[in-house]
């Protein structure tokens, strides 16, 4: 079946892509889209998972066990995973309604929720809680190499210092309404906006992409590395575009995409010459053209 409306993206290690969309889950795989309804680990979650088909699926990352973590926009957090499948809300056992924008594992193993009402850090010792100023949602997350916290919304741009959070000058004084933020595998960070494509930031040089050169659409709502290296990224009113570097870029040894939201490579990154765009929309089995 068609997936519908594609919300956020992760890659397996020598696996699919996975796709959180606002009929649930699904892979891509044999070249085409299909719809993830099962708990092919053979665990009892399909109720669960019959749930999660009718939200809104808009965060997705891999940790480093393997587990697949997914956000929904009303049973806050779930985890499918080679045993049962889980479902946890990230915050007092009393909360109801938690709506999850996106995830993240971070170097250390925590596991970070970003919420329409703060950032939440989730470890052995429960919920870390962090408050956005102005109240705004934390829409994407990503750790820089340096182990920084980068929080994105729909004012801008924030790093997490000292436990506050302080708008960051990573865009510019004026940084654009942000919907994703990624780490690849050579440790750039990529950065997906509401109206103004996609930066790449790397070496302290920012560089564009847009509709005018390559990607469907101007609104970014997914980005995601596969183990080639070649970036997958999501729009709004166009579908799903596989960015591949035209020249490889040099890192010892293979990247490991289970952290789909941060990358776990190394070695000194080789500046691609260009990048070669392949784009994917209804005829390729997606239900629409809105990868949300």
């Amino acid at each position: 079946g068609k997936p519908g409306v594609v919300m956020s993206i992760a890659a397996e290690r020598d696996g699919p892509v996975w796709l959180g969309t606002r009929a649930g889950l699904a892979q891509f795989r044999d070249s085409r889209f299909q719809a993830y309804t099962t708990d092919v680990w053979g665990t009892a979650g399909v109720r669960i998972l019959e749930r999660v088909a009718q939200q809104g699926v808009p965060a997705l990352a891999f940790d480093r066990e393997g587990s697949l973590w997914f956000g929904t926009q009303l049973d806050g957090l779930g985890r499918l995973r080679r045993a049962p499948l889980l479902n946890v809300t990230g915050g007092p056992a009393a909360e109801r309604d938690v709506d999850v924008r996106t995830l993240l594992e971070d170097a250390h193993g925590s596991m970070w929720l970003g919420t329409a009402r703060d950032v939440r850090r989730l470890d052995n010792d429960g919920a870390t809680i962090y408050a956005l100023p102005d109240g705004f949602a934390a829409d994407a997350v990503v750790e820089v190499a340096d182990g920084t916290l980068l929080v994105g919304s729909l004012n801008g741009l924030y790093t997490l210092r000292s436990g506050r959070l302080e708008p960051s000058r990573m865009l510019g004084k004026t940084p654009p309404s942000i919907s994703v933020l990624f780490r690849d595998s050579n440790r750039d960070v990529w950065v997906g906006t509401r109206t103004a494509g996609l930066y790449r930031y790397a070496g302290g040089t920012l560089t564009h992409f847009g509709s005018r050169n390559g990607l469907l659409g101007d609104q970014v709502r997914a980005i995601a590395e596969d183990s080639r290296g070649n970036l997958w990224v999501g729009t709004r009113g166009g579908g799903v575009t596989c960015m591949r570097p035209s020249t490889p870029r040099q890192a010892q040894g293979r990247p490991d995409l289970r952290r789909a939201t941060t990358g776990s490579g190394r070695g000194e990154p080789a500046e691609p010459r260009s990048w070669q765009f392949t784009t994917f929309g209804p005829n390729d089995g997606l239900a629409g053209p809105d990868a949300q």
